[in-house]
């Protein structure tokens, strides 16, 4: 939902459009198209009145400098993310203010050979600068939320191959002295297919008492053992 109520939403067409009811619990009578040309929009958040879209190989930010419904500027945030099979996914914006963008991998089994930022969760400043791992081991993380008033993160794996995955162990390396931890840290299979193919896990993040404010790399890995 955007800051004006209307409901956004991305279709693989390339258009984002934007979903108005008279009241809260009836349908959308009204339907606006905020934005087009966009290749494969899959992840939509705001940032005040920013709509930021992670799309194939980036994300975009789209503005309405006159505020008549519809996208008067468009700004590339972000460009050359990996896009083969899958692509860059789910975006969202943390209790920091930083942009954590779902990055998916390249191929389904490494058959691309690895490349960099493909397979993780990233995160960069608002403007696009400052982009590094946050975890790898993804795949293909179409879903990232943060748990309001908190500093846990949701992470969504999917396994978009033919195999189910098992016993897949969630591991981090932190900073020094801070302390990562998961709801559940093995997920013993997730299905192949369509449907129920996704895993949810929680990760809390919790820095030191005395940590100051900066830059910190902290990796988290979802790793298949068979």
């Amino acid at each position: 939902f955007g800051p004006n109520g209307r409901l956004y939403v991305a279709e693989l067409g390339g258009q984002v459009v934007a979903l108005a009811a008279p009241n809260p619990n009836e349908a959308a009578t009204t339907r606006v198209t905020f934005a087009t040309g966009l290749d494969s929009p899959l992840g939509l958040a705001f940032y005040s009145t920013d709509l930021y879209v992670g799309r194939r190989a980036g994300v975009t930010r789209l503005t309405d400098t006159n505020g008549d419904g519809v996208a008067d500027q468009t700004t590339v945030v972000i460009a050359g993310l990996p896009a083969l099979r899958h692509q860059t996914d789910g975006v969202a914006f943390g209790p920091d203010g930083r942009l954590y963008i779902g990055q998916g991998t390249t191929s389904d089994r490494g058959e691309t050979g690895i490349l960099n930022l493909e397979g993780s969760i990233l995160v960069a400043e608002r403007d696009g600068s400052g982009l590094r791992v946050l975890g790898s081991g993804t795949r293909n993380p179409y879903g990232v939320a943060f748990l309001p008033g908190t500093s846990t993160l949701t992470l969504v794996i999917t396994n978009t191959g033919s195999a189910p995955l098992t016993n897949v162990k969630m591991t981090s390396t932190p900073p020094r002295g801070w302390k990562v931890t998961f709801d559940q840290d093995t997920i013993t299979t997730i299905p192949a297919g369509n449907t129920g193919n996704t895993a949810q896990v929680l990760v809390t993040i919790q820095p030191p008492a005395n940590a100051v404010a900066g830059d910190y790399d902290l990796t988290i890995r979802a790793t298949s053992t068979a």
